[in-house]
């Protein structure tokens, strides 16, 4: 399940489907969207989007209360239901579905906005609306990029990914004999006497990743096993949480991709969990939820990860964390002017 918290205005049926990748960061198939609107009239406004795949009947009713439950915590009235799949032969995909969410809706207290479909999130798509006879609610898509939601998107450096497969596949592992290899390494360092004191240790992974996002520095399999046991060090990691409030963030966010791919599974948590607040901060939720899930798997009391699922699974906006990125920038501020 996606979910994406965002505020933004909407003048229509049309916007409201070409907006949808740049909603998600991703352009989806086989879907069920529902996007909850605040505002009345031809101004609407977005603020919370949850996506699943198409559930088989049985499953409708469960799918779509877990869907609607960030709704109701954000107070939303209004909901817009959106198909994303081929049309059927008699009609409209998926009508039984679209039907049971207007059932649900009225359960929970809220109004259906007119519930849509499209065949894809692409320009020329085929779109519609379920409701018979709604005037002007059809015809060819038009360009995702053209909307007011795209151009935030860019303006934040934001990339809206062809499908979610491409997002999810940044953390494929590396091959097995990489890993391997990595792995007899962390044997030689699993005596911490190597350390240096924390503060140095951050200085020195900072420097590091001006050189890393230059592209002077490709990541030896000795170095990134190290940046991998540091990251599991309070003292180490915490400062450097404080690079989601620089324009180092995106740098930061590539190297731990890097790092949740090719460290071995023993020392991957906490890089799979910084990724995954990282990822959250700056508002992509697929890759942030796929990091979170690595990492709690691998550790499933880390407070930090547990404290993310929690925000990220209400929908509730980055926000929330400010502070606590304040407070490490602060720190990191503080480590690296002594």
């Amino acid at each position: 399940m996606t979910s994406t918290p965002t505020i933004a205005s909407l003048s229509g049926p049309a916007e409201m489907l070409a907006s949808v990748p740049a909603m998600l960061g991703f352009h989806p198939e086989n879907s069920l969207i529902l996007i909850g609107l605040t505002g009345q009239g031809r101004t609407l406004r977005h603020s919370v989007t949850m996506r699943h795949d198409i559930p088989e009947p049985p499953h409708y009713n469960a799918v779509i209360d877990t869907m609607l439950k960030p709704m109701t915590r954000h107070g939303i009235t209004s909901v817009c239901p959106i198909i994303v799949h081929p049309p059927d032969d008699d009609g409209p995909p998926a009508t039984d579905l679209v039907e049971r969410v207007g059932e649900r809706l009225g359960l929970a207290g809220m109004t259906p906005w007119h519930p849509l479909w499209m065949t894809r999130a692409e320009t020329g798509a085929d779109w519609g609306c379920y409701r018979p006879g709604c005037t002007g609610c059809g015809g060819p898509l038009p360009d995702p990029r053209t909307t007011q939601l795209a151009a935030h998107a860019v303006l934040s450096g934001k990339v809206t990914a062809g499908s979610r497969q491409d997002i999810l596949s940044r953390l494929d592992p590396d091959p097995e004999p990489v890993l391997a290899a990595r792995r007899e390494i962390l044997a030689g360092h699993l005596d911490a006497r190597w350390m240096l004191a924390p503060e140095t240790e951050v200085e020195q992974i900072v420097d590091l990743l001006t050189e890393f996002s230059e592209g002077r520095d490709e990541l030896s399999d000795e170095r990134l096993v190290r940046l991998g046991i540091l990251l599991g060090v309070h003292g180490v990691r915490d400062p450097l949480i404080g690079l989601l409030a620089t324009p180092m963030a995106e740098q930061f966010e590539t190297l731990l991709v890097t790092l949740v791919r090719g460290l071995p599974e023993s020392i991957r948590a906490d890089s799979a969990i910084l990724l995954g607040l990282c990822a959250y901060y700056r508002g992509n939720c697929v890759l942030g939820a796929e990091a979170l899930g690595i990492g709690l798997d691998l550790e499933p009391g880390h407070s930090l990860g547990r404290l993310i699922h929690i925000l990220a699974d209400a929908a509730l906006p980055p926000g929330h964390i400010t502070p606590m990125i304040d407070n490490a920038c602060a720190e990191l501020h503080r480590v690296l002017s002594c």
